[in-house]
């Protein structure tokens, strides 16, 4: 496994957020670099775990149940009354998390922007 800058995975959780709402993410109440960077070391333990085998595929689903747990009480903290963007945004973080943690992260990023581009 190629090793992940947690600042470099923090960027692009933010980039995703940022293109899926049409704002930076930063400027919207509620907002917590601190609480993405969770997220983002949750996404690089288990890929970590998963590529050096201890991680097995039934661990990898509970897993990434925790980080989709980790996504639902940060979004709820963000101040967006759309509740249509709201499931924009939280589909495009899980599609993120999930492929980055099975170690595709040029696909992860492609998945997260089809969101933005499909479903407008």
């Amino acid at each position: 496994m190629k090793t992940t800058d947690i600042n470099k995975e923090i960027k692009q959780l933010m980039q995703v957020c940022s293109i899926i709402l049409e704002q930076d993410i930063t400027q919207i109440k509620g907002f917590s670099s601190r609480k993405l960077g969770n997220i983002a070391n949750q996404i690089i333990i288990i890929s970590y775990g998963i590529s050096n085998g201890q991680i097995n595929d039934f661990d990898k689903e509970s897993n990434f149940n925790y980080i989709i747990h980790l996504i639902d009480i940060y979004i709820q903290e963000l101040d967006i009354k759309n509740i249509a963007l709201l499931q924009k945004l939280i589909q495009s973080l899980n599609e993120y998390c999930y492929t980055t943690i099975s170690n595709n992260t040029d696909l992860s990023f492609k998945i997260a922007m089809n969101n933005k581009i499909y479903t407008n």
